[in-house]
C-alpha cells in the first residue's frame, strides 16, 4: 500500500470500462427515438439533429462546468419542440437511447482483477464520472460484479457539478471522508481529470492511455499527470 494514499477513485469511460460501434444497437436506439420522439423522416437525419444539438450542450457544459438531468437535457437542449413536460417525463428512457447510438460499452479486461487487489491492499474505493445518465454507471457497476467496491459514486448528472470543477472532487472526497491529499484519481483525459485531481489537491493523478482510449487530441496545455500507464495492471505496482 503506497504510505502517501488512503483512497484510490476512477473515472468511467474510457478508464474502467471503454466504448465500441455497434451498428445493429445504433440502428435499433434511432429507429425507437424516431418512434419516441414521433420523428417520422430519415433517422440520420435525426441523428444529425440531436448530434449537433448534443455538441451545442456540451459546450455548455464547458463553458459552465454544470451538467443538466436528463429531463432538463431533453426538454431543453435535446428535443425542445416536443411537449415539456412528455419530454421531461422520458429524459431517462430518451438519454439510454441516445447514448445506445454511440456504441457498446464494456468492461476492460483487467478492470476488475485490479479493483480487487485495490480494495484486498485496504484502499477507499470510489467513482468520479462526468456522465449524461444518473444510472448508467450504477448500473454498469452491476453488471461488472464492481458495485460493492464503490461505496461512494459521484456522477456530474447527479450532482450538477463536472470535472475538471473541483466542486465534484470535493463532494466525492467529503462524502468518503478522506483528505484530497490522501487521494490518487485515475482517468483518461488530461482536460478533465488530470486538471480537475490537481487542482482539488490530490496526491496522485494518473493518466490510462492506451488503445481503448477513444483517441480525442487535448487542445490546450495541461499539467503533467504523475504517472502515465497503458493498463490499469500497472496501479498495482504505483500503489
Amino acid at each position: 500500500m503506497n504510505e502517501h494514499v488512503d483512497a484510490v477513485l476512477f473515472d468511467m469511460g474510457g478508464t474502467l470500462r471503454y466504448r465500441v460501434p455497434d451498428a445493429e444497437m445504433r440502428a435499433e436506439a434511432l429507429d425507437k427515438l424516431k418512434r419516441v420522439l414521433s420523428y417520422f423522416r430519415d433517422p440520420e437525419e435525426l441523428h444529425a439533429i440531436l448530434k449537433s444539438r448534443a455538441s451545442q450542450y456540451k459546450i455548455w457544459c464547458q463553458d459552465t462546468l454544470r451538467e443538466a438531468p436528463e429531463e432538463e437535457l431533453w426538454s431543453k437542449w435535446m428535443w425542445p419542440e416536443g411537449n415539456t413536460d412528455d419530454i421531461s417525463r422520458m429524459g431517462v428512457q430518451l438519454e439510454h437511447l441516445w447514448r445506445a447510438t454511440n456504441g457498446r460499452r464494456l468492461v476492460r479486461p483487467e478492470s476488475v482483477a485490479v479493483v480487487d487487489a485495490l480494495d484486498k491492499r485496504g484502499y477507499q474505493l470510489g467513482i468520479i464520472s462526468n456522465t449524461t445518465s444518473r444510472d448508467a454507471v450504477p448500473m454498469a457497476l452491476v453488471e461488472y460484479g464492481l458495485e460493492s467496491y464503490f461505496p461512494v459514486v459521484i456522477l456530474s448528472s447527479s450532482c450538477g457539478h463536472r470535472k475538471p470543477g473541483t466542486t465534484i472532487f470535493k463532494l466525492a472526497t467529503q462524502q468518503m471522508g478522506v483528505n484530497p491529499a490522501r487521494c490518487a484519481y485515475i482517468g483518461d483525459r488530461p482536460s478533465r481529470d488530470i486538471v480537475g485531481a490537481k487542482d482539488a489537491g490530490f496526491a496522485l493523478s494518473i493518466l490510462i492511455d492506451d488503445d481503448l482510449v477513444e483517441e480525442i487530441k487535448p487542445v490546450g496545455d495541461f499539467p503533467t499527470p504523475d504517472y502515465t500507464i497503458q493498463s490499469l495492471t500497472e496501479l498495482l505496482d504505483i500503489l
